[in-house]
């Protein structure tokens, strides 16, 4: 933590074990204290921003919910307020981003993932979530270039990336790029078969392949 004291950081570590067992009322309250005697303290707004996105998505499951809102509406603000402190915080970047696209307020989610990736290049999540809004925009070739990046970062910390090179195989599918979709849907089943495998069979029937021919 930047600007930190021992105060600070015992109440950090008080917060995060809190969080870590899954008692988010007591770590937003550590954590709330720590930015009232300290406002300049990054990380804690982070972790103020993140336990409220995750309070927002427990509400009612619904876009328009005013309760679900207002805790979005609280995240944004303390992520704002960490990267005020931090401008180049890549997490705080990544994570605004989210609330944004599920905002569907996908021009600011854009900026935001491109501002996570500028300040971390190797951010795979953030390439990743960048691509799922070009998706929904129906920019898929953007969306593939994305994945693409995600996949090869993940390939280097050598971490299952099977939920990207299913989302690039539907982007190819889109383009009507089979062969690469057959590939991404074949390299999705093989990483999470259990996940994956009825939509490789179910492309394959769509395209006219036998599968016993594949």
């Amino acid at each position: 933590m930047e600007n930190t004291t021992d105060k600070d950081r015992e109440y950090f570590l008080r917060a995060v074990e809190q969080y870590e067992k899954g008692n988010d009322q007591s770590a937003i309250n550590y954590m709330t204290d720590i930015v009232e005697w300290n406002p300049n303290q990054a990380e804690a707004w982070y972790y103020i921003g993140l336990i409220c996105s995750e309070w927002g998505k427990i509400c009612n499951g619904n876009l328009f919910d005013q309760e679900e809102l207002s805790y979005r509406q609280e995240a944004l603000n303390a992520l704002d307020r960490a990267i005020a402190v931090c401008p180049d915080y890549a997490d705080a970047y990544c994570l605004r981003g989210s609330i944004f696209y599920s905002l569907e307020n996908y021009k600011n989610a854009i900026d935001d993932y491109s501002q996570a990736i500028a300040a971390s290049p190797s951010y795979a999540d953030a390439y990743y979530n960048r691509g799922n809004v070009y998706y929904v925009l129906e920019n898929y070739q953007k969306a593939i270039n994305d994945y693409t990046q995600a996949i090869d970062i993940y390939a280097e910390k050598q971490q299952s990336a099977a939920f990207v090179y299913f989302n690039r195989a539907n982007a190819n599918r889109a383009l009507d790029n089979q062969r690469e979709a057959v590939a991404d849907y074949l390299k999705a089943k093989a990483l999470q078969p259990l996940k994956y495998t009825e939509a490789y069979y179910e492309y394959l029937e769509e395209i006219g392949i036998d599968p016993d021919d594949d």
